[in-house]
């Protein structure tokens, strides 16, 4: 059976604030809060609504349930992508 799919491990981290006067807050970071930061940014980078398939499954791996709905939402936006270029396409052809 093929993987359809690639994992990223993400570890909690540690940040800091300086507040100043060689004085410092450290505040941990969990792995949780880095990779659902990570999946949001990269999903978003393509403007509102953009998915590009990343998320942060339940368990250490995906379940296909989850497999399935970042398909969908994938194909969906891709579909989304599709329409908004034949518009563009049409909208400059019939001026030529």
């Amino acid at each position: 059976m093929t993987k359809n799919y690639s994992l990223t491990e993400i570890s909690p981290r540690t940040g800091s604030i300086d507040l100043g006067d060689k004085r410092k807050l450290d505040f941990p970071i969990s792995a949780r809060e880095i990779a659902d930061d990570l999946s949001r940014e990269i999903n978003s980078d393509a403007g509102d609504a953009s998915y590009f398939g990343v998320f942060v499954c339940a368990g250490e791996v995906p379940t296909e349930a989850e497999l399935d709905r970042a398909r969908h939402r994938l194909e969906e936006f891709y579909k989304k992508q599709v329409f908004i270029a034949d518009q563009e396409w049409s909208a400059r052809t019939t001026i030529w």
